[in-house]
């Protein structure tokens, strides 16, 4: 009977304390909002950049279930229609509102917009090298790095 009691307390306190998390998403409501990131974005010439949405409900949950699809209404480059990552096209320009996702959850259909610049980077003003540094034994071998930088 101990052994019984011992048990059946296990699983009450299991229970209680998965209770919350169930009922939170079971409170959980229909898809109210999107929202993109970032809302604004600067790429360079033919550079990328991921985009990603969420869905919200009306008290600024998480909503289960939506589907995205990303489209480009401005110009200024292409997007993955499923995945979100944005490339720039080959000309620079300040395209507002460009990147728009689509938030669908059964027949409910919510939207948003980033804007994107697409800039030509600068020329080159420094270039570091690493490591500064080092010696190498003959016959031996070291992986450098370089970043090169504008003004």
């Amino acid at each position: 009977m101990k052994k019984l009691f011992i048990s059946l307390s296990a699983i009450l306190t299991l229970v209680a304390s998965m209770l919350p998390a169930v009922l939170a998403r079971a409170a959980e409501g229909p898809l109210d909002s999107v929202t993109i990131s970032p809302v604004s974005a600067l790429v360079a010439v033919n550079g990328t950049q991921q985009f990603t949405a969420t869905g919200k409900d009306a008290a600024n949950q998480t909503a289960d279930n939506v589907t995205y699809t990303w489209a480009v209404m401005a110009g200024g480059g292409t997007i993955n229609a499923t995945s979100g990552l944005f490339t720039a096209g080959n000309a620079s320009g300040t395209f507002n509102g460009t990147v728009q996702v689509t938030a669908v959850q059964g027949n409910i259909t919510k939207t948003a917009n980033a804007g994107v610049i697409v800039a030509v980077p600068g020329h080159l003003n420094s270039l570091a090298v690493s490591p500064a540094a080092i010696t190498i034994p003959v016959n031996g071998t070291q992986q450098f790095t370089a970043v090169a930088k504008d003004a």
